[in-house]
């Protein structure tokens, strides 16, 4: 479940840093639901 976790993290990472290279407020609304998977997932 940990390394799940893990390349999920490094995937959004990528996915977030292109993002916010693309639009800011994508960057925002991206990390807005990655926190809310976050919270469902722990």
């Amino acid at each position: 479940m940990r390394v799940i976790l893990f390349f999920l993290f490094l995937f959004m990472t990528a996915c977030w840093k292109n993002s916010v290279l693309l639009s800011p407020s994508t960057a925002h609304s991206f990390l807005a639901l990655c926190f809310v998977v976050f919270r469902d997932l722990i």
